[in-house]
């Protein structure tokens, strides 16, 4: 062999080579393009199983909540049962077995992590109670609770209904007051 053969067959060689290398190259830079791809559509996967996952841990707790809203009512008629129990008639020992058994229905609640709340003297909040009246005495203040509140947690399953003080009016002050008002507004006309 000569050497122009030899030369001729090299670069043949390199040629080959470098064909190569820059295939095993281009296949490499789309491998990881190919990665990349799959490894967002592995996270994008992984997103979704973890906010359905949070999306129905959240509904199964509402459709707990929900299910115990009748048994409040039940609750609220048994208590008012309770209370309109004449003093003569506590000895009675059906009143005993239903008062037990209202007591054992709250405790049952409690034990749940269901708690009560709406006491008369409580400053009303609009994010726990719903007025339903209004009637003379201190303003904003919880003057009768008509049915209690209930929430598990930061979850308001009812709010309280109830009576809330809009203020006492003396009328003798507001038609001094007003009077006092319209006569100064003539004065300085």
């Amino acid at each position: 062999m000569t050497s122009t053969d030899e030369n001729a067959q090299s670069k043949e060689l390199d040629a080959t080579i470098i064909n190569e290398v820059d295939e095993l190259v281009d296949s490499s830079s789309s491998s990881e393009s190919e990665l990349d791809d799959v490894k967002a559509q592995l996270l994008r996967s992984l997103a979704d199983y973890q906010n359905l996952q949070r999306r129905s841990s959240e509904d199964l707790v509402n459709a707990r909540l929900d299910a115990l809203k009748p048994f409040l009512s039940v609750l609220d008629d048994l208590q008012r049962a309770v209370q309109a129990i004449e003093a003569d008639a506590n000895q009675s020992p059906w009143v005993e077995g239903v008062t037990l058994a209202v007591q054992k229905f709250e405790n049952t609640l409690l034990n749940r992590g269901v708690q009560a709340y709406g006491e008369v003297g409580e400053v009303f909040d609009p994010k726990l109670h719903e007025a339903i009246g209004l009637t003379a005495g201190p303003d904003g203040q919880i003057l009768e609770v008509i049915a209690g509140g209930y929430e598990v947690g930061e979850k308001i399953i009812r709010p309280a209904l109830v009576i809330v003080g809009e203020g006492q009016r003396k009328e003798t002050e507001e038609d001094d007051s007003s009077r006092e008002s319209s006569n100064s507004v003539w004065n300085e006309l």
